[in-house]
């Protein structure tokens, strides 16, 4: 299930009727960050039963969002294991950069995208990481021009403003929109960088809606939410709890195109009309969507299809992801049927594993819900992943065009009697070995032994 929730727009330039005071001003320095990575579950007693895991990440104005399901990896409704999908991680991506807005579920031989300017309020169907513990309320967009439930909306123009020196030393901002019945109320604390501790939406003198935000320091530097909790009707509807944070981190400078999305090779890119063409009535009682153009993905970004299959035909490209898609929509437990787990992505031995650092995350996710660990020791796991994969990316990466083609040379079978071809598949396997070993053991010493001993602890936690 998607998480419908809005993006906070912290537009600096905003014409705001009065001068926001400086600490609300702080506050939205605080956010204006050139890339947020953040990890978070989120139990919301409307939009779904139990806790689910979530993804964000804002970059130079592009936003990814990846639904990772509940406490068993269900993305979907339970009550849909078993269909194609059902437990596929679902990506969005709204790239303002390039005008553009990219749906994809993991296992599915298609994507989606539409241009933004087609689209009526597009990023209503995204999270922006910035606005968390920014404004009282995280939810659907209902209503949201009416009652702004964004604090920094571009839109939003505050007639003025009240400043508030309380007993604990917090400071309360009170911004009043130009429906007198409607205000927002935020409690900052200056001994953590004037961030909020709690936000309020206040309506015809009644406290509607609100959030209280615990606060700590990503990596000893700036503050962060760890946790906010939403309130509505003074009931908690939403607790939101951050796993792992990464602020302005240089990992995250390049920015955010399609590839984000975990594209194989092959996938087709449907381009979709605009949400008013008419459906077409099809012969067997369904209706069609006319597609406006279909691509590929490869090499990075969208080929026509002669320029696919061209780049296979010169050996730049294998469609043998692209085959496995479609191999898994036919297999009885593929294209996402049932819940990953350890055993199978073990179940052909540790080797292929412990050498490709791109699969270590769903390892480290798979062993976090089966040994049901708790917050804390999740968010250590995640360290112990951020390291291990420091660690070994960058080896992979100086060797990448090496492994590639050594890995193209395993895949070949030769006949039986082709002693020659045998022999060069038999040296191309010694030498990727060879040639992965280190990352190999980065694996298994600092990533592996180390989950082992966080679970070895668990009673203590």
């Amino acid at each position: 299930m998607p998480l419908a929730v809005t993006v906070l727009s912290l537009g600096l330039g905003a014409a705001y009727a009065e001068p926001m005071p400086s600490e609300l001003r702080q506050l939205v320095e605080n956010r204006s960050t050139s890339s947020l990575a953040v990890e978070f579950t989120l139990r919301d007693r409307f939009l779904f039963q139990g806790e689910r895991t979530f993804r964000a990440e804002y970059r130079h104005g592009d936003i990814l969002n990846v639904s990772l399901g509940d406490e068993r990896g269900i993305v979907m409704s339970p009550d849909d294991v078993g269909i194609p999908f059902a437990c596929s991680p679902e990506y969005t991506l709204l790239a303002p950069s390039c005008g553009e807005y990219w749906t994809y579920r993991r296992d599915d031989p298609h994507a989606r995208v539409s241009l933004l300017s087609d689209l009526p309020r597009p990023e209503l169907s995204v999270v922006d990481p910035r606005g968390f513990g920014c404004t009282a309320r995280l939810g659907t967009s209902k209503h949201l021009d009416k009652l702004g439930y964004v604090a920094f909306d571009e839109d939003t123009r505050y007639t003025h403003y009240e400043r508030d020196e309380l007993p604990s030393g917090l400071i309360q901002i009170t911004g009043h929109l130009p429906d007198h019945r409607i205000e927002h109320r935020w409690l900052l604390d200056p001994a953590r960088g004037f961030n909020a501790v709690r936000c309020e939406l206040w309506e015809s003198g009644r406290r509607d809606q609100y959030s209280e935000t615990r606060l700590s320091q990503v990596d000893g530097g700036d503050w962060y939410p760890e946790q906010v909790n939403y309130y509505s009707g003074g009931e908690l509807s939403e607790s939101l709890v951050i796993l792992k944070a990464r602020i302005d981190d240089p990992k995250d400078s390049a920015p955010l195109t399609p590839a984000a999305l975990g594209l194989v090779d092959g996938v087709k890119i449907l381009r979709l009309p605009k949400p008013d063409v008419v459906a077409i009535p099809q012969d067997d009682g369904t209706l069609r969507v006319p597609v406006l153009a279909i691509a590929r993905w490869g090499l990075g970004h969208e080929l026509a299809e002669s320029e696919f299959q061209e780049a296979i035909r010169r050996g730049d490209l294998s469609g043998d992801g692209f085959l496995k898609l479609l191999e898994g929509l036919q297999s009885a437990d593929g294209a996402g049927r049932f819940p990953p787990t350890l055993a199978k992505l073990t179940r052909k031995g540790l080797a292929g594993l412990s050498r490709d650092p791109a699969l270590w995350e769903e390892y480290v996710r798979c062993y976090v819900r089966e040994h049901r660990f708790g917050v804390a020791r999740t968010r250590k796991a995640w360290d112990v992943l951020e390291i291990a994969q420091d660690l070994a990316i960058p080896q992979f990466d100086d060797h990448r065009d090496e492994i590639s083609l050594l890995r193209r040379k395993v895949e070949t079978k030769p006949g039986q009697g082709e002693a020659g071809a045998q022999k060069e598949v038999a040296r191309a396997e010694e030498e990727l070995r060879s040639l992965l070993s280190p990352i190999a053991r980065i694996f298994e010493h600092e990533l592996q032994a180390k989950l082992e001993t966080l679970d070895s602890i668990r009673d203590r936690e």
